[in-house]
């Protein structure tokens, strides 16, 4: 998102900085030429903010804008010790409500509280992130929230799913897709016991796109539902959006989210899509069942029957890709230039 939102203001004009840590990015290649990357030695997380502070000193920007929880809480220390009349805009990436399956998530809530009231403005990519925001921060806080929903470049993917590339899957069988990292909040593990029901009525392949965690567990898994040899892993992928443009069904199965930008990508690629109904994202996102179809989350027989369903229909779906449109990228670089404009 953030490579989204430098590249659109930078292509009207703005002196754009995008400022990284730690491995490199696969993305960082889509900015625009203008925006400067800037990249900070490596540092534990202790000292990132003396470092980032540093480089805060000497460029003194007029707006800081951070998106993750822990991003948000090392810039918003470094821009105390460093450059104190920067504006600061916080972005809230997932559901504050979201369940922990780590000891770092079960911090994420502590993070939260320490790194908000330092912002001059909060965004939430929805409405129901916005809401939960407001229950969970100060009165202080919850003033300062604005809804901003993630942007995606339609045109761009569109053409990009046009492009030639691999289809290492059986030929006659449809395929499901779905993208994501490997774990246990994307419920790739619900999607394999869902595909198995699938398959005891017709043939079918799943390929997951992504790496994490989770990949030896989703194999063990797999092989234990005897299914392995209907699923790929495939890992990393440059241009998902091939993928998501030649498959039968897209499959959105997480446990929660903030907001599914793979969803919107699937849907301006023409895909039939099947979403968890979970917190938060997918129930403003699919409006109507011309779009795509919700089941309830973490429900393995709804899944199944949505997905069959889905199976059934025409190839491509034209009303997703226009549902799509309502979150192109234009539309969210103009709205973050009104929030600019609004701290000034």
């Amino acid at each position: 998102m953030w490579v989204t939102f430098a590249s659109g203001l930078a292509a009207r004009g703005a002196n754009v900085e995008l400022v990284v840590s730690g491995p490199e990015s696969k993305y960082v290649e889509e900015l625009h030429a203008s925006v400067a990357l800037v990249r900070l030695p490596a540092a534990r997380l202790s000292l990132l903010p003396l470092k980032l502070a540093a480089h805060y000193r000497s460029t003194r920007p007029d707006v800081i804008l951070t998106t993750m929880v822990t991003a948000n809480l090392v810039a918003g220390a470094a821009a105390q010790l460093g450059s104190p009349r920067s504006k600061l805009i916080m972005r809230e990436a997932a559901s504050p409500r979201a369940p922990s399956f780590s000891w770092r998530e079960a911090l994420t809530p502590v993070a939260r509280q320490l790194s908000y009231p330092m912002a001059d403005a909060i965004i939430a990519p929805c409405q129901e992130v916005a809401k939960q925001l407001t229950e969970v921060l100060p009165l202080k806080s919850a003033a300062k929230i604005h809804v901003i929903p993630n942007p995606i470049a339609v045109d761009t993917i569109i053409q990009m799913s046009t492009e030639a590339g691999p289809w290492p899957f059986p030929q006659h069988t449809p395929v499901i897709v779905a993208c994501g990292r490997l774990d246990p909040t994307k419920g790739f593990d619900i999607l394999l016991r869902a595909l198995a029901m699938v398959l005891k009525k017709r043939p079918v392949h799943l390929a997951i796109l992504g790496e994490g965690s989770e990949r030896a567990a989703l194999i063990r898994l797999s092989e234990e539902l005897g299914i392995a040899q209907n699923v790929s892993l495939l890992g990393f992928v440059k241009n998902p959006f091939h993928y998501f443009a030649r498959a039968q069904v897209f499959v959105l199965s997480s446990r929660s989210e903030g907001f599914p930008n793979v969803l919107l990508q699937a849907m301006a690629c023409g895909s039939q899509v099947v979403a968890a109904d979970c917190p938060t994202g997918p129930r403003e996102i699919i409006l109507d069942p011309t779009h795509g179809l919700l089941v309830p989350p973490e429900n393995v027989y709804a899944l199944s029957e949505a997905v069959l369903q889905q199976l059934a229909a025409p190839p491509r779906n034209p009303a997703a890709v226009a549902r799509s449109r309502d979150f192109d990228v234009h539309l969210g670089v103009d709205a973050m230039e009104r929030l600019l404009q609004n701290l000034r």
